[in-house]
């Protein structure tokens, strides 16, 4: 198949006459200094698709990984294969002014894959950054002989470089897997529900529109570790644990001070006065069960043995935090600007800046450096309305920044991509 791409790039009338050497599909450790190659968008539909393949093509993780599970990318027909022989061919070096490449192999791939995303009617980069993740890790996971690694040393922040690059693998795209974790607090006991682990390929971030200035370093902080949100009408099992130990306290209060009082005239020898005796032992055993299930109640999942749990349990209101456990080696932001109503878009600019330290957003803070990311791409939406406008790519080359606008590479100014008025997807990738 790729012979004939090659022999058609050399001679194709439409496209300037390139030519491409052969792939090399060995694990990179910096980008080319030259420009990327632009992507012809024949059909005028498919610039979220060039779009996103060049800022893939920035990411030395992804592609690294993708070389990491791929036996034979030049006799493998997969996605997965098809799509790093693309952004390998982004990377060659050329020699006209303005060479553009062909992807029809790969673009044929997706669309039989996502026929939805190229039917003309609403192409979105963000939504096929989606799907092309779910179709890797199937493949991913269809590899032979390939060990996968648990979520727990997943979560290990400082795996070392010889695994990571070779066999660390999940039922996820590795270089995008991060994880959070939400928990949620009773504002009655305070008791602190046990975490629920959710994994992410990347974090969707919304815009302010009446708040005069909408930072990156500023939102990351109150989605992470801000005040969180009220949530009502949660059941609460410590709460109904406290009702019984206050039901059972004031019972052998009761009892205890019945006794008291009437201790000349209980016959030890009376059933009645027996029964009494023993209902006492038994409260103080049930409150001594409850006192220490509260003591251990925070740091165990289910603290109660079967014979305790309850038909129904009080109803409370109770704040959900969201903490980031875990970033993964290409850190990807989408900032969404879908209105509620209509096709409108939501033009708020967000500003960002050039290095990212997430350190300060982790559950367990830390000050390593190997929390901090570099911008190496950012994919920005031109446009109106969400159904109708154009994706274009600003990507990195070492310290070099290009403008891809489809078949159109421009060198441009750091400063001019920060000041990028319609960001879309931003791509940070972890400093090693």
């Amino acid at each position: 198949m790729f012979r004939w791409f090659n022999s058609f790039l050399q001679n194709s009338d439409i496209l300037d006459k390139t030519t491409i050497p052969p792939p090399s599909f060995k694990l990179i450790n910096e980008l080319p200094n030259n420009p990327p190659l632009g992507i012809p968008n024949r059909s005028g539909t498919t610039c979220f698709l060039n779009a996103l393949l060049q800022a893939l093509a920035s990411s030395l993780a992804v592609q690294n990984h993708l070389v990491s599970f791929i036996s034979n990318p030049n006799l493998n027909t997969s996605t997965s294969s098809l799509l790093l022989q693309t952004l390998r061919h982004l990377l060659s070096s050329t020699t006209p002014s303005s060479p553009i490449l062909d992807i029809t192999p790969l673009e044929k791939q997706l669309k039989r894959s996502f026929p939805q995303l190229f039917n003309g009617v609403h192409q979105d980069a963000q939504e096929l950054l989606t799907l092309l993740v779910d179709i890797l890790e199937k493949e991913q996971n269809a590899t032979p002989f390939r060990r996968k690694t648990s979520t727990l040393v997943l979560l290990d922040e400082t795996p070392s470089s010889s695994s990571a690059s070779s066999s660390s693998f999940s039922s996820q795209f590795t270089p995008l897997l991060g994880f959070t974790s939400t928990s949620l607090k009773c504002t009655v006991c305070e008791s602190l529900s046990p975490l629920q682990l959710q994994s992410f390929n990347s974090i969707t971030i919304y815009p302010n529109p009446s708040h005069p200035t909408n930072q990156l370093s500023q939102m990351l902080p109150k989605l992470f570790k801000g005040p969180g949100e009220m949530v009502n009408g949660v059941e609460c099992t410590k709460c109904w644990v406290l009702s019984l130990l206050q039901e059972n306290e004031a019972d052998l209060s009761r009892l205890s001070s019945f006794i008291t009082q009437n201790e000349n005239e209980i016959d030890d020898e009376d059933d009645e006065d027996i029964r009494i005796r023993k209902y006492v032992g038994e409260l103080r055993s049930q409150s001594l069960q409850f006192t220490n299930t509260l003591s251990v109640f925070d740091s165990l999942v289910d603290p109660f043995p079967p014979t305790l749990h309850p038909p129904t349990l009080p109803r409370q209101t109770m704040l959900k935090s969201e903490h980031l456990l875990r970033s993964g080696k290409l850190l990807i932001f989408h900032i969404n600007r879908a209105l509620l109503q209509g096709s409108q878009k939501d033009q708020t600019k967000v500003s960002f800046t050039e290095y990212l330290n997430v350190a300060p957003l982790l559950l367990n803070h830390s000050s390593s450096n190997s929390h901090l990311y570099k911008l190496i791409s950012v994919i920005e939406h031109r446009g109106g309305t969400r159904y109708c406008g154009h994706f274009v790519a600003y990507t990195r080359r070492n310290d070099l920044w290009y403008e891809c606008n489809d078949s159109s590479v421009t060198q441009v100014p750091l400063d001019f991509v920060l000041r990028a008025p319609q960001a879309y997807l931003l791509f940070y990738e972890k400093q090693v």
